[in-house]
Parts: C-alpha cells; sequence; structure tokens
C-alpha cells in the first residue's frame, strides 16, 4: 500500500467512478476506430460514449462532438452522468472526472464533493494562492451568495472560516495544514457561527501588577447566515466554573463583527498566566462551528515584594551533575509537612498556591512553570506529600547548579492553581510545546512532532501509528477484543500531564499503562497481571525512517520488511533505539531491563519495541525530537534520563 499508494488511488478514480455509473447499463456496441485497432470505442444504452487508445502514440479522437489527444492508455467518457477523461494538455497527461456530486483534476490535484444538501467538501495535494474552482461542478444548488467557506483539521472538523468566495467561485489563499475545506450554502448555511478572531484578544497594560485590573478586548465574529448570541467568559483554568474571571452577554449581527470588553482582576493571579476566552453560544439550533469558540491569551501578573503572599521560602539547589540539560525538568518527591512545621505554617496546605522562582546571578527573579500533584493519601494538614515538578529553562551547563526558591503559602494566601493544562479531553490529546499526542480506544495513536517558524508552531504529519501492547494471545498488530476498564487523567498542569489507562485483552491479559507527558518525552510504566510475551509497548509508525540501536544495529523502516531476520533480538541488554525520519526523530531509552529488541517491518511499518521478562515496573521513555543527522542524541537522551539532577533542599527562610 505504502510503496504502490499513488497507483491503488489513480486506479480507484478512474475505475469506480466510471462504472458507478455505467455498471447497471447495458452495452450497445464495441468498435475499432483505427485500422491496427489501436482505438476502440464502446456506446451504452444512456448514450454514453467511451473511446479508448491502446496504442504507443498518441492519437487525436471526437467524443460527442469534442475533440481530445489521448496518450498512450488515454481515454475519453462523455455522457450524461458522466464526463471523464485522460488527455494531453499543454504536453501534459491530465485527468478529470465528473459524475453527479463529484469531482476530480490530477492537474490541480483537486477533490471536490458534494457531501449533502448545501455542502461540498474539498481536498488537495496542495493549497497555492489564487486557484480557482467552480463549486457548481458538483452541486447544481450552489448559492455564492449564501456561502461560507470553512478550513477543516485533520480529523474533518471544521476550524474556522476563511474568506474565500469570489465572483461566485472559490479562489484559494495559502493553506500551509489542512485536510480540506468545506463549503456550506443555502438552508444549511441558515445558522450563526460566533468565533473569536485570529490575534483578536488585545489586553492593557501588560505587565500588571497583582491587584491591578487588566482591560481585555475581545474581537467577536459571526460567519454565519443569521444572527448570534451567547456568553463570552475568561477563565484561569479551561473548563473550570470556580476560575471564572469575567463575562458578558455578546449579540452578534449575520456576518458581522464586534469588539467585546472586559476587566480582568488580578487580586488571585501571578506570574506568567495563560487564560480561557470562550464563547458559550444561546439558542438550540447549533453554530456552524464550535473550534472557533475558544482563544487563550497570555499574560504576566508581576507582584511586589512588599506585597509578597507567601510567607516562606524554601532554597531548592539543583545539581545537573556532569552532563549539559537542555529544557530539563526536574521532578522532585517530597514530604511538605516537615518544611511547613520548621518554616512555623500553621493549617492546611494549599498546594495551588506553591510556586516556583529562580534567582539569576544578579539577584534577579524569575517565576518557573511549575505544579504540585498531590499524592494519592494526600492530606492538606496531616500528610501534605506529592511530586513537585517544575521546568529549567534554557541550557544548563555540566556541573554548574542553578538556584530555585520553593514559594509555601498559609491559609491566608488566595491565588489560583498555576494551571496551564495540556490536556484536552474531547479531543483525548495532549499538546505540549514539543509534540502533539493522541489517543484512541485507550491507546496511543498518534504523535507529531511542531516545528517551530519564527516562534509560532507548525504541526508535522503524525510519525506515529500506534503504541501497543503485541503477542500472540493479544494479537501482533492491535489489540484485538480489548476493553478499556479505566482512562483517568491523575495529574495535569503546565509541567507535565499523568494519564493511567487500564485495558483487558483476550487470553485473560489485563495491563495497567501509566503514561506521563512531559515538554519533550513520554515516558510509560507497564504493570501486567501476568506473563504474556514481554513486549509490552511496541510501536507501528506512519512514515518511514531509519533505525538504529545502541549497539549500532540498523534498517530502513518502511513496511518492506527486508532488514527483519538481521535486526529482531541481534541487541541483547538494550539501552536504547531510535528511529530518524524526515524532519522528526525519537528516542526510546530502556528505563528498566529488557532482554533484546524486537523488530519486524511488515505490513504495518515498524512493529518496534523492547521485550523482556518482567512484566511488573516496565519502564521506558520516548523522547521526541526535530531533524537529526545521527542517532548521538540518543546515547545523550539514555544518559540524561538514567542520571537525573539532583535536588537539595535548604532549611526555610521567611
Amino acid at each position: 500500500w505504502r510503496k504502490n499508494r499513488e497507483v491503488f488511488l489513480r486506479t480507484y478514480r478512474n475505475t469506480c467512478k466510471l462504472h458507478e455509473q455505467l455498471a447497471p447499463e447495458e452495452l450497445l456496441t464495441h468498435e475499432f476506430v483505427t485500422p491496427d485497432r489501436a482505438v476502440q470505442r464502446t456506446t451504452f444504452a444512456s448514450g454514453t460514449e467511451v473511446v479508448v487508445n491502446f496504442g504507443d502514440k498518441p492519437q487525436q479522437v471526437t467524443v460527442k462532438g469534442e475533440k481530445l489527444l489521448l496518450p498512450q492508455n488515454g481515454f475519453a467518457v462523455r455522457g450524461p452522468k458522466v464526463k471523464q477523461s485522460l488527455a494531453l494538455v499543454d504536453g501534459k497527461a491530465v485527468t478529470t472526472i465528473q459524475t453527479p456530486g463529484y469531482w476530480y483534476s490530477s492537474d490541480k490535484g483537486v477533490v471536490m464533493r458534494r457531501e449533502a444538501p448545501g455542502v461540498v467538501r474539498i481536498g488537495a495535494d496542495l493549497w497555492p494562492q489564487g486557484m480557482v474552482l467552480d463549486p457548481s461542478l458538483v452541486a447544481g444548488d450552489w448559492d455564492p451568495s449564501t456561502a461560507i467557506a470553512y478550513r477543516l483539521d485533520r480529523e474533518g472538523e471544521r476550524v474556522a472560516a476563511v474568506d474565500w468566495i469570489n465572483k461566485g467561485k472559490l479562489q484559494t489563499g495559502l493553506l500551509t495544514e489542512s485536510s480540506g475545506l468545506e463549503l456550506v450554502f443555502g438552508r444549511a448555511a441558515q445558522r450563526p457561527d460566533l468565533g473569536i478572531r485570529e490575534d483578536g484578544v488585545e489586553r492593557n497594560p501588560q505587565p500588571a501588577k497583582r491587584g491591578q485590573p487588566i482591560r481585555l478586548s475581545v474581537q467577536v465574529r459571526n460567519a454565519g447566515s443569521v444572527a448570534g448570541r451567547g456568553r463570552l467568559t475568561v477563565h484561569a483554568a479551561p473548563g473550570q466554573a470556580w476560575s471564572q474571571l469575567a463575562s458578558a452577554n455578546i449579540s452578534v449581527g449575520a456576518r458581522a463583527e464586534k469588539r467585546v470588553d472586559l476587566t480582568i482582576p488580578t487580586d488571585r493571579l501571578d506570574g506568567w498566566r495563560v487564560l480561557d476566552v470562550g464563547i458559550s453560544p444561546d439558542g438550540p439550533a447549533g453554530e456552524l462551528c464550535v473550534a472557533n469558540n475558544r482563544a487563550t491569551v497570555g499574560i504576566t501578573v508581576n507582584v511586589d515584594r512588599d506585597a509578597w503572599p507567601w510567607p516562606a521560602r524554601v532554597e531548592a539547589t539543583v545539581d545537573p551533575g556532569d552532563i549539559a540539560r537542555s529544557e530539563e525538568t526536574v521532578v522532585l518527591p517530597v514530604d511538605l509537612g516537615p518544611v511547613l512545621r520548621r518554616a512555623g505554617i500553621q493549617g492546611s496546605l494549599d498546594p495551588g498556591g506553591i510556586r516556583l522562582v529562580e534567582y539569576d546571578v544578579s539577584g534577579g527573579m524569575h517565576f518557573v512553570p511549575s505544579q504540585f500533584d498531590p499524592a494519592t493519601d494526600f492530606d492538606a494538614t496531616t500528610n501534605p506529600k506529592g511530586v513537585l515538578c517544575w521546568r529549567m529553562w534554557s541550557q544548563t551547563p555540566a556541573n554548574q547548579a542553578r538556584r530555585f526558591y520553593i514559594l509555601l503559602p498559609d491559609q491566608k494566601t488566595k491565588l489560583w492553581p498555576n494551571y496551564g493544562s495540556d490536556w484536552t479531553e474531547s479531543t483525548q490529546t495532549v499538546d505540549t510545546t514539543g509534540y502533539k499526542a493522541g489517543f484512541a480506544d485507550g491507546v496511543l495513536t498518534s504523535i507529531s512532532r511542531k516545528l517551530y517558524e519564527m516562534f509560532f508552531p507548525r504541526l508535522l504529519p503524525d510519525f506515529l501509528h500506534s503504541l501497543i501492547f503485541s503477542s500472540a494471545d493479544t494479537g501482533w498488530g492491535q489489540e484485538e477484543a480489548s476493553t478499556v476498564k479505566r482512562f483517568e487523567v491523575l495529574h495535569t498542569g503546565p509541567v507535565r500531564t499523568v494519564i493511567r489507562v487500564e485495558k483487558e485483552l483476550k487470553a485473560g491479559v489485563t495491563y495497567e499503562k501509566t503514561y506521563t507527558f512531559y515538554p519533550n518525552r513520554i515516558d510509560i510504566e507497564i504493570n501486567v497481571n501476568k506473563q504474556a510475551g514481554g513486549l509490552y509497548s511496541r510501536a507501528h509508525y506512519k512514515l518511514p525512517g531509519t533505525f538504529i540501536d545502541n549497539a549500532g544495529v540498523t534498517a530502513k523502516v518502511d513496511g518492506n520488511g527486508e532488514e527483519n531476520q538481521a535486526t529482531y533480538g541481534k541487541t541483547k541488554d538494550p539501552r536504547w533505539y531510535a528511529v530518524l525520519g524526515d524532519g522528526w526523530a525519537h528516542s526510546c531509552i530502556a528505563l528498566s531491563k529488557f532482554d533484546h529488541i524486537a523488530y519486524w517491518d511488515g505490513g504495518q511499518m515498524g512493529a518496534i519495541g523492547f521485550v523482556g521478562g518482567e512484566y511488573k515496573n516496565v519502564r521506558m521513555s520516548y523522547v521526541i525530537h526535530g531533524l537529526e543527522k545521527d542517532a548521538s542524541f540518543a546515547e545523550d537522551d539514555w544518559k540524561r534520563l538514567t542520571n537525573p539532577v539532583k535536588v537539595r533542599i535548604e532549611e526555610p527562610a521567611q
């Protein structure tokens, strides 16, 4: 499939659309048009005429009065329900297909399809600026005066309206990342579409001092054909009603815009914050698009030292050892009970008020992204245990310690949690600064790396097809007949997201996988109820690449399987393996003991994973990278993850 994908698609288009129209019709005549019998003509009961050139030279033919130049194996079809050809146009072989509700052109690389009354969906290989398409070719009810064009995401859902209807046709703008467009018109467009303009949120002042209100000015657009009403809200934590900061009722006319001003109180905010701005539409009819109802905006709230809301601080010195670090995440299991008592803080602990700051050599203070994940038996008064996580920005040279302060709140400290989750419940995705990953049926089914261009991220195509539990009894290529018993988000915040999945498979096998998503890596811990083959996290790929492991064994990941026998199980006691692709790479680091590496690149691309005899506390980490020229990054990842930073906690300071 991967090797001959274009051939399969071409065969499907050229054959299936034609036979959808002609299969039930009676064939009336078949004749040889040229003496060498290279050109042949067939007619059908509907009057449809088919002419094919089987010769090795181009042939000029006339079909239903239309002249076409057919290349070798070229053809032309003309009839009441089908217009199709593979003909030479300006010396280039071009395929065009038009049947009721369907149009394709290989010259433009475009497919248009009528999905329903008033709905046309368009897919393209590329979206060049200024490409002109005529939707009336597939929709007789096309009405450009009511039409709205929507950009689609990878899942085919509407993302935002684009102003591309011009003189009755679609004239495209530049579209770099999309699965297509959808046109809505006529009665199907008679709904509102309230949305927040991209880059349509302004804030002032910035930065602000704690206690100083911030004015948010939000540009609201209604792309729909009828007026829309709703409520505009701003939250400190997405979807959390308790964190609402401001709200206002809104009403926007059809095809109109309005700027709405909101006042944001800052007495419970501090540091860098990402606020969630959303629209909740009124009315039972629903909206044409819901993805554009939300936006985020970053604000900075400075805290004066003379109004410090934290009564105590604890110094934490981070020692990187003899390994240089980049954008390192610190993970510190901690019992804050003794620390709070030594600091003289009474009563219960509010974990949402804990902050981390770093002091530089000049004495400057910088808040850093942090979160406190309470332990399962956490009690704010009697057992304030948990895991404190924070990010160390930029580079940390080897043997150069960095000094942080853990800021501790008391009962008088009233701060909202330093929220900034990467998890989106509605799409089952984790969206970090380095990648985007998605779940389906409890299985990690996609990972896409982010490429930053002028500080703006662009999501590259998924390179991962799935990470599965693989065995002869439960299924080699998929988790067959499985049931998700539990899918639980244990922790989420600005530093990491922790998700636990329990699945019941065939042959009485049950596993529990805990995924911890950091900005540039995914840690996985696996526990199985019994020994089941030892291949508990097997990667299948969507994109080709090059496999290499710490022993230097290499192979091509392309689905052909030519190097399976020479690669499978060759490296014993593996430390890591890596796969390098076009614009992306990743390492897989062994964090527990394994016997060898399974490699079977046939059918599905890849099928790679560590194999071991243990079935409890099986651990590994997938580290996501960009374009890499060799696999030296994987050795660096192994050194870094198997030698974590050391943290020394000092006595509390007032």
